[in-house]
């Protein structure tokens, strides 16, 4: 057993550098946990003031397997210097984890314009800085890698008060499917986690929803670890050939996202000859559940640096 955290070790990341993002707290920290019991020496960062050296000596007491340091990811230099830094301590990079993301809750016309700015520049742009800077350290040695982002089963807009937070993690697993494309030449490996993870995110989620008498959606939030798991095996060689792949982690276990490629065709175009023919085409098709209804929501709550994890 991990003397720090209890999770039984084994050798899946033996010898690998691993990066991650937002490891403070939530996710983040069992990521750390898990990449660490798997073998890895982990580089760990997150924004000023959540107390990463503390949380890495408890990890780490003789400060030989985790590194830190403070980045804002919107700042892609920041990221550029967490990549070398993570290099400088591990000797390489095999992995990277883009953890980090923000949230903010209310009826979309009413979230202000700036919230939702910020939401895109942590959770796309903030993802995007981390996978190019894992990709340029990782193609000049050589030998590939692997990067895991995190999406969110909120991007099928089916929790209320959650479209801008849901817009920009369907977005990641946009990048997720087109990075496994334009990396694999060179041997990295790009896929995604939809956590539904106890964190300090989904606490703020429940206390919006009870606080506008929204109904329960999860029962049984799975712990973080579960999710943590999941993202090693993406990193490791168990998965050497699995690229491009979304795995779901909710209450019932673990599943593998779809994509969103076209079903079959369900109006032939021969049979159109007017908009009522497409119409009733259509009509005949779409009739089924409505998207759940958002009620009025008021100031909405942000999250700058805590882990998504839906």
């Amino acid at each position: 057993m991990n003397s720090n955290s209890g999770l039984p070790t084994h050798d899946a990341l033996d010898n690998c550098g691993v990066v991650i993002t937002g490891a403070a707290g939530g996710l983040g920290r069992a990521h750390a946990e898990a990449c660490l019991a798997a073998g890895a020496t982990v580089f760990l960062t997150d924004l000023p003031g959540h107390h990463l050296e503390g949380l890495a000596l408890h990890l780490d007491p003789g400060r030989s397997r985790v590194g830190w340091a403070e980045a804002d990811i919107r700042d892609a230099s920041q990221v550029e210097r967490i990549a070398r830094d993570a290099v400088r301590l591990c000797g390489h990079l095999d992995g990277w984890i883009n953890n980090a993301g923000a949230i903010a809750f209310g009826r979309v016309d009413r979230v202000p314009l700036a919230s939702i700015r910020h939401l895109i520049d942590v959770n796309v742009l903030g993802t995007v800085n981390g996978l190019l800077a894992a990709a340029d350290v990782m193609t000049s040695q050589g030998h590939g890698g692997a990067v895991v982002n995190t999406t969110s089963g909120t991007q099928n807009g089916n929790e209320p008060d959650t479209t801008g937070y849901g817009m920009t993690k369907g977005a990641v697993t946009s990048l997720t499917y087109g990075a496994a494309a334009d990396l694999a030449p060179e041997g990295i490996r790009v896929n995604a986690i939809s956590p539904l993870a106890q964190t300090k995110m989904i606490a703020a989620r429940d206390t919006h929803y009870v606080e506008r008498g929204y109904p329960a959606i999860f029962d049984n939030v799975p712990p973080a670890h579960a999710s943590a798991a999941a993202a090693v095996y993406l990193l490791s060689q168990r998965a050497a050939k699995i690229t491009g792949r979304v795995i779901r982690i909710d209450e019932a276990g673990y599943s593998i996202v779809s994509k969103a490629d076209p079903g079959p065709v369900v109006v032939d175009r021969s049979s159109v000859a007017s908009f009522d023919d497409l119409a009733d085409g259509l009509d005949a098709i779409l009739r089924g559940p409505q998207p759940r209804a958002s009620q009025a929501s008021a100031q909405p709550h942000t999250s700058a640096s805590e882990n998504r994890t839906k």
